[in-house]
Parts: C-alpha cells; sequence; structure tokens
C-alpha cells in the first residue's frame, strides 16, 4: 500500500509541474531565468531549470531570446511571430534599461513615426540586439548625468504586459531628444513629436537640463520652451536659470550650416531655416 501511495503522487506531482509552467507562462508573456527558477524554488543556475526551459522551447511553449531572457508562445502562434508588447521584452534584456529617446516619445504618447528599433540607456555595454520580437539599441547614460552621479534622474515606471518598465519622465525625454535628435528620428520627427506635449513640469524640465552643463543645449531647450510658452504656461522665471546659463556667442544648433541658419534671440541660437519657419516656433 505504502508503495502504491508513494507512486501515485509521484505520478500527482510530476503532472503537475507541466501545469505550474503553463500558468507561470500565461502570466509572464517575458520573463528572465531568474524568475522563472524562483517561482518554482530552484537555483537558477541549476540543471534541472536548465532542462525544463529547454523542454518547454522545444514544445514550442517559449522562446529564447539569449541572456538568459524568454517569451511565452501563443497557443496559435509561432516564436517568430510571437504578438507580445516589444517594450515588455526590452525591459527584460537589461536590467538597468531605461526606455529614452524616441522609444520614451512612443511610451509617452507622442511618437512620430514607426520604430525599426528601439532605443534604451543602459550602463552597461553599448549594443544593437536583434531578437525575434524586433531590434534594441542600448545606448549609455548622458556624460553630463555620469559625471554629476545623476543617471537615475527623471526615470519613472510604466506596467506594460503586467510587466514593470523603465522610462524617462516627459521632462527629460524633452531635453534628452533636443540634445541627440539623432536618436528620435532625426531633427524634423523630434521637432514634430515634442510639438504634440500639451502639458508639462517646465521647472523639471529647466533643473534637468542644468545638469548637463552645456550652454548650447540650455539655450536650445530655452528657446523651445519659450516658443510654447502659451500652450505650455512657461513664464520668464521659470526661463530665467537657463538664459543665466545660455552661451555667449551664437551657436549652432538642430543641424544648422553657414549660410543657411537663422539667429533666435534672446537666446543666441542658430537653427535651420526650415526650423525657424515653422508654425510651431512661432507660438
Amino acid at each position: 500500500m505504502c508503495g502504491d501511495r508513494a507512486q501515485t503522487m509521484s505520478i500527482l506531482i510530476r503532472a503537475s509541474r507541466p501545469r505550474r509552467s503553463l500558468n507561470f507562462f500565461a502570466t509572464h508573456q517575458a520573463f528572465t531565468r531568474t524568475e522563472y527558477a524562483q517561482a518554482f524554488g530552484h537555483d537558477p543556475k541549476s540543471k534541472t531549470v536548465n532542462s525544463l526551459l529547454h523542454h518547454h522551447v522545444r514544445a514550442g511553449r517559449i522562446t529564447s531570446l539569449g541572456s538568459g531572457v524568454f517569451a511565452s508562445t501563443p497557443k496559435s502562434g509561432t516564436a517568430e511571430s510571437l504578438s507580445i508588447d516589444s517594450f515588455a521584452i526590452g525591459a527584460k534584456l537589461r536590467e538597468d534599461g531605461v526606455f529614452a529617446y524616441r522609444s520614451a516619445l512612443e511610451i509617452h504618447g507622442i511618437g512620430y513615426s514607426d520604430q525599426d528599433e528601439l532605443v534604451l540607456v543602459s550602463s552597461k555595454s553599448r549594443i544593437c540586439r536583434n531578437t525575434h520580437i524586433g531590434a534594441y539599441r542600448f545606448v549609455p547614460p548622458p556624460k553630463g548625468l555620469i559625471d554629476a552621479d545623476r543617471v537615475e534622474t527623471e526615470i519613472i515606471h510604466m506596467v506594460r504586459s503586467r510587466i514593470d518598465v523603465r522610462v524617462t519622465s516627459l521632462e527629460r525625454t524633452v531635453v534628452d531628444v533636443l540634445h541627440k535628435p539623432r536618436l528620435s528620428g532625426g531633427v524634423e520627427i523630434a521637432i514634430r513629436a515634442l510639438d504634440r506635449i500639451s502639458t508639462l513640469d517646465v521647472e523639471k524640465v529647466a533643473a534637468y537640463t542644468m545638469l548637463f552643463h552645456k550652454p548650447t543645449l540650455t539655450a536650445l531647450v530655452g528657446w523651445w520652451l519659450e516658443r510654447h510658452r502659451a500652450v505650455l504656461g512657461v513664464t520668464n522665471e521659470m526661463l530665467w536659470p537657463l538664459r543665466c546659463a545660455q552661451p555667449i556667442e551664437p551657436a549652432y544648433a538642430l543641424g544648422a550650416k553657414p549660410g543657411d541658419a537663422v539667429l533666435m534671440n534672446p537666446w543666441h541660437l542658430l537653427v535651420p531655416r526650415w526650423i525657424a519657419q515653422l508654425q510651431w516656433a512661432r507660438r
């Protein structure tokens, strides 16, 4: 009797393991090897975890994205056509990853074009990563933030597909995009995306800008804020810190070149003629 009972219990335990994994996959569209191991009380480095994950990959229940990251495969789908939030996957690829630039614009709902790759800030190695879900580019934090030991400044948390996602705040995103528009789809796309903003904490924008200690960027942010004065409720008092840190001599910005630039006073800023003529720049 005891032997029969033990055998029955063993069969029930073995049968329950697949169900537990399926339940886990159903509630975790993206997950790491460590998260899976901890859910079942295993050491992440154990051979048992290797065996279980390999088994489920072969069965088509999950797909490996490399570096210990996995995505659940829909019952009617395949590893190549996962209907999963690409931002949720990106949040798992780098523990310190923060969606920024064009990807932050999209998360905040003001993106201006489809993205062929998502951009994340990470203190780890710079790299472009291709997965079944899409491409991801990891870029270092701005040097000004590193020097000031403020890499984590203006980062907020959002939830995508039940997964915590870190993204630059809208205020930081404005400055970052103006600082490096090439990471936001180019100057024209960046400018048009930022023009969609209807509310903003201007004081936070100014405070974040000052961390860079870049006069040209300071003038660019100040000029952009002033051109949106009516919409964003910008006051002279809010702009004063930026005015005090602007360049002494006129500086080129946003790809402006000699012979095709317009001076924007009082910011001592030279911008491309086509930008100076945009309706948004005369608000």
